[in-house]
């Protein structure tokens, strides 16, 4: 399921092939990378088991990656990425706050879904120095999302779409907590196939159990 990620190369200089086949295989050693760590847990995860995968030898990947730990830098800065990409594409969709706040759920429902491994990466449990910042990279990309989710639902309030007798931080903790649900459901069953609309769904009827009634209205 890792395989579907979005890479992220740098822009190919197209007078430069070799250049452009370098970071093609980077990208080929990070899906790799994901999808196993999915398969079979980000720490067990071992250059050997990458290799195998491609089909290629162990030592082709240190052409590419002088460690093991750079592979997982370079994965946290990927993901990194993609979760602060959703959060821009957030801010400025013209949407209202509502709509937006639904699309930002569902935009990182769909992340999830794409590297389904995210959620074990996110708690790998060596206590290597660059483990320690793949997890503060992340952590701090989430905090980032949440913030822009409690602004999203205190805008909405504003709005009168919303309840404002509910703290915008006890709203936003029912959702991730909602969310988070759907993720270990997945955890569990080792299929992010149902992510998405599930996690759709479940919004939605938090989101019209959260409407102000009619007499407050």
């Amino acid at each position: 399921m890792g395989e579907h990620i979005r890479p992220y190369p740098a822009t190919p200089d197209m007078t430069a092939p070799q250049a452009h086949t370098r970071n093609s295989r980077r990208s080929d050693i990070v899906r790799a990378t994901l999808a196993l760590a999915f398969a079979v847990g980000p720490d067990a995860v071992s250059t050997s088991l990458i290799a195998k995968r491609l089909g290629i030898s162990q030592p082709a990947i240190y052409k590419h990656f002088k460690t093991k730990d750079a592979i997982w830098l370079e994965v946290s800065e990927r993901l990194s990425e993609r979760i602060g990409e959703n959060i821009l594409a957030c801010n400025a969709s013209p949407l209202s706050p509502e709509r937006k706040l639904r699309d930002l759920v569902c935009r990182h429902l769909a992340f999830v879904q794409e590297v389904p491994a995210l959620p074990d990466i996110m708690v790998m449990r060596h206590a290597s120095a660059s483990h320690q910042i793949i997890r503060q990279r992340l952590q701090r990309e989430m905090a980032r999302l949440r913030e822009l989710m409690e602004d999203l639902i205190r805008q909405s309030q504003e709005r009168n779409t919303i309840r404002a007798d509910i703290a915008a931080a006890d709203i936003s903790t029912l959702i991730i907590g909602a969310v988070q649900g759907q993720v270990l459901r997945m955890i569990v069953s080792r299929d992010p196939s149902r992510l998405v609309a599930d996690g759709q769904r479940l919004f939605d009827l938090q989101i019209r159990t959260l409407a102000p009634s009619e007499s407050a209205s």
